[in-house]
């Protein structure tokens, strides 16, 4: 894992060393950093030891590969548990895996009736934190 000294660059170069997982554990984030869209394809996110408040509106926009986020326990998983499989919370960590769907409806992603509108659901991705 590299450090978290460089931030925000950090993000970027984090994902590009291991591009299925972006590691900004216990980097003193007090917010989501600028740059971090472009892990839109990280399959898992560790945000834990973090100081983070709240995530903002749209923060995982277009994470649609997303599957297991760790986050500080002060904080729900993005769009509640009914978009993931399990929520856990233990110790410092919660835990939110196995995204349902990265549209927020019932049926498969990218379908009609599966919370978004159709293929156009997919090159938006899940619309988390949106009020």
């Amino acid at each position: 894992r590299l450090g978290c000294g460089g931030l925000p660059g950090l993000v970027l170069t984090s994902y590009i060393s291991s591009p299925s997982r972006l590691d900004l554990g216990n980097c003193s984030l007090q917010q989501i950093v600028p740059g971090f869209q472009e892990a839109s394809t990280a399959v898992i996110i560790d945000l834990t030891g973090n100081p983070l408040q709240s995530l903002p509106d749209g923060a995982f926009r277009g994470f649609t590969h997303l599957q297991t986020l760790a986050l500080p326990p002060s904080l729900d998983c993005p769009g509640g548990s009914a978009v993931w499989d399990s929520v856990s919370t233990v110790g410092g960590s919660r835990t939110c895996r196995g995204q349902r769907s990265p549209c927020n409806g019932t049926a498969q992603p990218g379908t009609p009736g599966g919370g978004g509108t159709g293929t156009a659901c997919w090159k938006r991705g899940p619309s988390w934190g949106r009020g």
